[in-house]
């Protein structure tokens, strides 16, 4: 690792964010809809980030079927510095656009971090443990996000999936929930559904009601890992 991208990660450590304590590291959420441009009718651009199109392509096929009315595009991350020094400018330059991604929990850090500098408003936080037979899921919304949440619950239930939920909404207050479920036999479209749902409902961010979203793609094999969700406006 050459100095100039050790300073850049060194920065971002001392400013108090780690993959594991994300949700908890203190990050406050956008909470009045009402200062907000974003809504179900808005025009503002989208920017989707993922770590490569073909590994994260369930999410982005929900990302795209989301019914958004503003332009969409997608970029693939990484922890190179080159791309770490263009999305800090980026952020900290651009305004009137909306960002989500379901990343690696090591880019994921990072890109809350750089959001959090640049005093993004932040409607959503996700951590993602899945594996081939179960997925735990560590979300934190906002009231703009409520759609999202209720959704990817919803959707969760309905496609059977093994899975671990806690949620914790800023809405109103804070509000916390929890699902568990033990299910066998889950087909590979169903333990992949998780990511479609919430690349719709990410996507379609403002909605009191989101509608469901398409099955995942016949072919497509189900993401394992550890991910981090986003959604924030800049």
């Amino acid at each position: 690792m050459d100095a100039q991208r050790r300073l850049l990660l060194k920065g971002m450590v001392v400013g108090g964010l780690s993959g594991p304590g994300l949700i908890g590291s203190g990050m406050s959420l956008a909470n009045d809809p009402a200062k907000s441009a974003m809504h179900a009718e808005s025009t503002k651009p989208i920017l989707a980030l993922v770590n490569d199109r073909a590994e994260y392509s369930a999410f982005i096929q929900g990302v795209q079927a989301a019914d958004h009315s503003g332009s969409l595009q997608l970029h693939d991350t990484s922890l190179g510095l080159d791309f770490l020094l263009t999305l800090q400018r980026h952020v900290q330059d651009a305004r009137g656009e909306y960002i989500v991604g379901l990343v690696d929990d090591a880019c994921g850090t990072l890109i809350v971090e750089l959001a959090r500098a640049a005093g993004a408003r932040v409607y959503w936080l996700g951590q993602h443990a899945v594996s081939l037979d179960r997925s735990h899921h560590q979300l934190l919304s906002s009231q703009m996000a409520d759609g999202c949440a209720a959704s990817l619950i919803q959707q969760l239930v309905v496609h059977g999936a093994s899975c671990d939920l806690d949620r914790q909404s800023a809405g109103r207050g804070i509000q916390s929930s929890r699902l568990t479920q033990n299910l066998c036999g889950v087909a590979d479209r169903d333990r992949g559904q998780w990511a479609v749902d919430l690349g719709h409902g990410l996507a379609s961010l403002g909605r009191t009601v989101i509608p469901a979203a398409p099955r995942m793609d016949a072919g497509l094999m189900p993401a394992t890992g550890h991910f981090i969700s986003f959604a924030f406006e800049i």
